[in-house]
């Protein structure tokens, strides 16, 4: 291992683009429990419970640009 993510917090942005190229964020997810081995069996939370506008601003910003990076 390269680097622990003991202590990280994982945070997903579910997005769409359709045929139009309109993007819409369909949910912003954050994993309540500390992240280990398979994050596959964490615990999430489906609007983000503990974090802050501004960042979940930005994460979408971000997200947008990745989409727009596979058009």
């Amino acid at each position: 291992m390269e680097e622990s993510v003991i202590g990280w917090e994982e945070l997903e942005l579910e997005v769409v683009r359709d045929a139009d190229n309109r993007l819409i964020t369909v949910c912003f997810i954050e994993n309540i429990d500390p992240m280990g081995i398979h994050t596959g069996d964490s615990f999430c939370a489906a609007p983000m419970l503990t974090v802050p506008v501004e960042l979940q601003q930005r994460l979408q910003r971000a997200s947008y640009a990745i989409v727009d990076l596979s058009a």
